[in-house]
């Protein structure tokens, strides 16, 4: 799974009504793929603020005008060199998978989702 997912599944599987799943184990997966997609997300985030303290120039802002500007493109262009390839490289989150009848439901309930978010949980949770 790519990290890019990981929010949309998030999203998708939070505030949901578990027990309109019917299946309890598929009720305890749902809870366990969110805990494993929050940390990682949360893991995620971390390494972005990270790499905001430790590419942001010490002088930073006390800058002003020009210089302020130049030294912001230069920290946005080291930050996507960065987190770029992170956010492309595959996460090795072995997502517990749910039954057909299960994933109806999340989206009998979740009628806001985009064809994204349905095709994420198709391609990971069923």
């Amino acid at each position: 799974m790519k990290r890019v997912y990981i929010n949309e599944l998030l999203f998708s599987l939070r505030n949901i009504d578990l027990s309109a799943i019917e299946d309890k184990a598929d009720q305890y997966a749902v809870i366990d793929n969110v805990i494993a997609l929050s940390e990682e997300a949360e893991a995620l985030e971390k390494a972005q603020r990270e790499a905001v303290t430790k590419f942001k120039p010490a002088n930073f802002d006390s800058l002003q005008g020009e210089e302020k500007e130049k030294a912001h493109t230069l920290l946005n262009s080291k930050l996507n060199d960065f987190l770029t390839p992170r956010l492309e490289e595959e996460v090795k989150i072995k997502l517990k998978k749910l039954s057909a009848k299960s994933v109806e439901s999340i989206f009998n309930q979740k009628k806001d989702l985009t064809t994204a978010q349905k095709a994420s949980i198709v391609r990971f949770l069923k």
